[in-house]
């Protein structure tokens, strides 16, 4: 999502249309402190299973995001991975300060989105 065509950018979206029946089987969850969001993913899906991650940048964003290792494989319930996120690019402040992208965890029937922006303060 551009800046220029939604000045929240990736705040833009919501959490939209809440589905029940995923609610109680979200797949993968981010524990809830701070430092977790850092550096854990906890699996409470299915004890085996493989998720891969699918980033995605808007073309002419003029950012490039890497995330090592692409595949979590988990072998047991509660089991908590890291993964780690690099972003490259530079940002205009003065013609869109605000870049955004998004990384989402795929095992095929969950898929756990996380945004991610990158802005310069004015």
């Amino acid at each position: 999502m551009s800046a220029k065509t939604n000045p929240d950018a990736e705040f833009a979206y919501g959490a939209g249309h809440i589905n029940p029946m995923k609610a109680v089987d979200p797949g993968l969850v981010y524990d809830a402190n701070e430092l977790d969001y850092i550096k854990t993913v906890t699996n409470v899906g299915s004890a085996v299973c493989n998720y891969k991650a699918v980033v995605t940048c808007p073309p002419g964003s003029g950012i490039q995001v890497g995330v090592v290792p692409s595949v979590l494989n988990f072998t047991a319930l509660g089991q908590k991975l890291s993964f780690e996120v690099d972003i490259r690019g530079s940002i205009n402040t003065q013609e869109d300060p605000i870049k955004s992208a998004s990384l989402v965890w795929d095992d095929g029937v969950h898929q756990v989105r996380s945004p991610i922006v990158v802005y310069a303060p004015s």
